[in-house]
């Protein structure tokens, strides 16, 4: 007759060989921005990096970098134009405070999540923990 925690085991042994093994990202590598100053307009030119390395549409970048320097913004192929002249080490800045809010799950801490919205309201889903958290930034 096998004992409780010999039985346990044998259960945690079953359940690790069908579950299968993810890798997620411990941290985030937020690249640094590379600007272009056109007519006193701001130009990201790898806007498409920071697209991909937060797993997000450029629109909502380009949606927030426009509420938080109060200026129009418009997306040109893989590049994010900001009508108004503004430093790198503001962008830099703004885009680590992006990923605060709409990447990194509040919980785990991991940049492996995803956004979905829900009556209006959005989400932040983490893929390592699971753990669901309204965004508490408001996109208009």
């Amino acid at each position: 007759m096998k004992s409780y925690y010999e039985m346990l085991d044998e259960a945690y042994e079953k359940l690790l060989e069908k579950t299968p093994t993810r890798s997620f990202r411990d941290k985030l590598e937020i690249p640094l921005p590379k600007v272009s100053y056109q007519k006193g307009w701001t130009v990201i030119v790898n806007a498409k990096e920071f697209s991909q390395t937060f797993n997000r549409d450029l629109q909502l970048i380009a949606k927030f970098l426009q509420i938080e320097y109060n200026a129009p913004t418009r997306v040109d192929s893989n590049t994010i134009i900001i009508m108004r002249k503004v430093s790198m080490e503001g962008i830099r800045e703004r885009m680590k405070r992006f990923a605060k809010e709409f990447v990194i799950c509040p919980v785990c801490g991991k940049p492996d999540t995803s956004l979905i919205k829900r009556n209006r309201i959005l989400y932040l889903k983490c893929m390592a923990c699971g753990a669901e958290s309204p965004v508490l930034y408001k996109i208009k």
